[in-house]
């Protein structure tokens, strides 16, 4: 999303009181207004945006519910081309987070383009953070007029944003374990949880890129290996043949995972032969993973990958074991 400041905002002519701090206040605007035109310092940006944030918020919780103001604020903002304004200090609250949760986004794509996944993470969760701000300012911002009518207004808008952002946060999570060869168990838990959080964006705002074809691809990867480590051959390969090949994913610039895709043809080709030279093992659907209907009503836990199978139960297998052992912490 672009974002401009369209009109200043001079705070010490709105509030007789402290005028210090409200000529403070007016600086940090006007920077980030021409930070904001110019778009070529993008850290000096979040820095100086960072500030005025928190300065506002202290300007703004000062203000007492009866105090008389010299005239009324009128916040102007073009979002995306289209002018947006307000004389509620709940929106430019809501506008300067937004506008954080966006550039924070973008500096984390940016670290998944140098396939800095931990650092990546960092940036997601600081958007998801802005993202949750805003979500509290409009649960108390109870009336606003038709000309405020903006997706970064609603509620859902912002909900699903952090859904979607913790999802791509769990996507970095993933790539952390798969360069460090984190168990086939843990791996899974993760892919489930970046999956949960992409059916609660889609849930909350449909009609945006979603990264649950992406969640639910490295989901079926992972539980095609864990089926292959408890020697389910033939359910192994048939759900990498069902699930892989068919159309594009998009991997949303996760180089690690689509070097994980890219394998599939020659690890369905391997298994293929080993199957058919020592196990003999049908190749047919076992149990199938819970579909994102079913993961979206089952709440914050983490549903084990569905049991074995085979008449008679077997006994977990080294990996497995491992797995239980281990804590999903990739900080």
């Amino acid at each position: 999303m672009e974002f401009h400041i369209r009109k200043p905002v001079e705070y010490e002519k709105i509030i007789s009181d402290n005028t210090s701090r409200n000529i403070e206040l007016t600086r940090h605007r006007m920077a980030v207004q021409q930070l904001l035109d110019a778009r070529d310092n993008n850290e000096n940006l979040i820095s100086r945006l960072d500030e005025y944030i928190k300065c506002y918020d202290n300007v703004h919780k000062s203000l007492l519910p009866a105090q008389k103001l010299q005239k009324q604020p009128s916040f102007h903002w073009i979002v995306d081309s289209k002018a947006i304004s307000s004389s509620c200090w709940k929106f430019e609250s809501i506008v300067s987070r937004t506008v954080l949760a966006s550039l924070m986004q973008s500096k984390g794509a940016a670290h998944l383009k140098d396939n800095e996944y931990k650092h990546a993470s960092k940036s997601f969760k600081i958007a998801v953070d802005k993202h949750t701000e805003a979500i509290n300012v409009l649960k108390s911002w109870k009336w606003k007029l038709p000309s405020t009518n903006h997706i970064i207004v609603q509620s859902s808008w912002h909900v699903s944003q952090a859904h979607h952002l913790q999802s791509m946060q769990n996507l970095c999570m993933l790539c952390v374990g798969l360069e460090n060869e984190l168990s086939s168990n843990n791996l899974y838990k993760i892919s489930q949880r970046a999956m949960s959080s992409a059916v609660k964006s889609i849930a909350f705002w449909p009609g945006k890129p979603s990264t649950l074809k992406l969640c639910q691809s490295m989901q079926h990867f992972i539980s095609a290996d864990m089926l292959w480590e408890r020697e389910e051959y033939g359910g192994s390969i048939e759900r990498l043949q069902s699930w892989f090949g068919h159309d594009t994913i998009n991997t949303f610039g996760f180089t690690k995972l689509q070097e994980e895709f890219d394998k599939v043809p020659f690890l369905l080709k391997e298994r293929i032969q080993v199957n058919n030279g020592a196990y003999f093992d049908p190749v047919k659907a076992v149990t199938p993973l819970p579909t994102p209907e079913e993961v979206i009503y089952m709440g914050p836990i983490d549903v084990p990958h569905p049991q074995s199978t085979r008449n008679i139960p077997e006994e977990p297998g080294p990996h497995e074991e491992r797995a239980q052992e281990l804590p999903i912490v990739l900080g």
